[in-house]
C-alpha cells in the first residue's frame, strides 16, 4: 500500500513538472503566487485585503453584456492574487443570495505567448477562478467558462503597460 502511495506520489510531481514546462518561459514575477492546496482548497495567506476592490459594473461588451468585474492575473500565471480574493468572495455571496442568478467567467491574455498558448492559459484562469468559487459554495454548473486568449485586448499597445491590463478574467452576469 505505501508502495503504491509513493508511486502515485511520484507521478503526481512528475506530472505537474511536465505541466509547467509548457508555454512561455517566466520572464518576472513576485514568486508569491497563491497555491491551490487540494482540491478546491487554496491557501490561506493572513493578508489584509481591502473589502472595497469589488465593483459594479464597469463596462459593456456587446456579446455578453454587462462585467460584473474583472480580476487581474501575473504573467503566464492563472494563480488567484491575494488582492482579488475579496472581490471572488463578494461574486459568492452575491450567487449564493441571487439563485438564478449565473455568471460566465472569461480568460483573457497579453499577446506574449502563441496564440494556442494564450487561448490555453486564458481557460486556465477562468477554471481557476470557477474552481475558488465553487470552493466558497456556488454550484458548479452556474459559473460557465471561455476562453479569449489574446483575442479582445481592451489595450491593444505593445508595451508591458498595456499587457497588464490584459491579463484578466472578465465576469459577466447570466441571469437565468
Amino acid at each position: 500500500m505505501l508502495n503504491l502511495f509513493k508511486a502515485s506520489l511520484l507521478g503526481l510531481v512528475i506530472c505537474c513538472l511536465a505541466f509547467a514546462g509548457f508555454g512561455c518561459r517566466k520572464r518576472g514575477g513576485t514568486g508569491d503566487e497563491p497555491e491551490v492546496l487540494g482540491d478546491g482548497e487554496f491557501e490561506k495567506t493572513g493578508i489584509e485585503i481591502d473589502e472595497g476592490d469589488w465593483q459594479a459594473p464597469e463596462a459593456v461588451d456587446p456579446e455578453l453584456g454587462a462585467v460584473y468585474t474583472t480580476v487581474y492575473f501575473d504573467r503566464d500565471k492563472s494563480f488567484i492574487r491575494p488582492e482579488h480574493r475579496a472581490t471572488l468572495e463578494a461574486i459568492a455571496d452575491d450567487l449564493k443570495a441571487n439563485r438564478g442568478r449565473h455568471v460566465r467567467a472569461v480568460g483573457h491574455c497579453c499577446r506574449l505567448g502563441t496564440n494556442e498558448y494564450n487561448f490555453a492559459l486564458g481557460d486556465r484562469r477562468a477554471e481557476s477562478i470557477r474552481a475558488y468559487l465553487v470552493a466558497l459554495g456556488v454550484q458548479a454548473e452556474r459559473i460557465h467558462t471561455l476562453s479569449e486568449g489574446e483575442e479582445k485586448p481592451v489595450d491593444p499597445r505593445l508595451e508591458e503597460a498595456a499587457y497588464v491590463k490584459n491579463r484578466r478574467v472578465e465576469f459577466f452576469i447570466v441571469d437565468r
